[in-house]
């Protein structure tokens, strides 16, 4: 509560660093190909679990959002100006959730209706491409390789954190809410993309090497630690950029 007064979504951080860290602990997704193989039907299943990962992160924004409301200097329920709201609220993702956002931080519901909602989709759509060039590029030659958590962490991290920056400061938005949907649009086209590549089948393929790069990551890896990263870029930008 205390850092979240400093930081937009530093409780958002919080969680998508904790629950990286419980992933790590645990297996990579060479179980689930030994056990249901690399199929599309294994592919819609990570993606589902993927959108459930999000609606935890979703809660965790919402719960963030609600503290630093709540220790906001005013009274909210009797003047819900600007003045009367914590700035952090108008940078945090709760403030861009529709309808919700509007109470949460009625100021930045405004600013989003006058200048973000021309950049949303813009930003949205730079920061997917950008994330799944790099998460390509990063897992270059890994191809043959068994699932490596470390290498996996390291791609989705490097390919985010550089996905976020580039798409903030060609078409910023100021709720990193629609940055984080992006990190869930980025798992959609990726679990997609490797749904194709796994009809076909690889007679010479090893069970445990995925078919494509994007099968390396587990859904909490994505979404948990991408959003995480894509909140600690968004700090760097919000000091580096003049904000509307």
């Amino acid at each position: 509560a205390i850092a979240g007064r400093i930081y937009p979504d530093v409780g958002v951080f919080a969680v998508g660093i904790g629950l990286t860290a419980a992933a790590l602990k645990g297996d990579t997704a060479t179980y689930l190909l030994l056990q249901k193989g690399a199929s599309p039907t294994l592919c819609v299943t990570l993606l589902a679990e993927c959108f459930f990962w999000f609606a935890a992160m979703l809660v965790a924004m919402i719960t963030s959002a609600v503290v630093v409301r709540w220790l906001s200097p005013g009274d909210p329920r009797h003047d819900a100006s600007a003045s009367s709201i914590d700035p952090v609220l108008t940078h945090m993702a709760a403030s861009g959730i529709p309808l919700l956002g509007r109470w949460l931080a009625p100021a930045a519901a405004a600013n989003d209706r006058v200048r973000d909602r021309r950049h949303t989709v813009k930003h949205m759509a730079v920061m997917v491409l950008v994330a799944l060039v790099l998460i390509r590029i990063c897992a270059a030659g890994a191809t043959d390789r068994a699932i490596r958590h470390g290498q996996v962490c390291f791609a989705v991290t490097a390919a985010f954190y550089i996905a976020a920056r580039r798409a903030q400061a060609m078409f910023p938005v100021s709720s990193s809410f629609w940055s984080c949907c992006a990190v869930v649009l980025t798992c959609v086209v990726a679990f997609a993309f490797a749904a194709v590549m796994s009809g076909g089948g690889d007679a010479e393929r090893l069970a445990p090497v995925p078919p494509s790069t994007f099968l390396r990551a587990l859904p909490i890896t994505y979404v948990a630690l991408g959003i995480a990263v894509t909140v600690f870029a968004r700090w760097q930008t919000h000091h580096e950029q003049p904000r509307p």
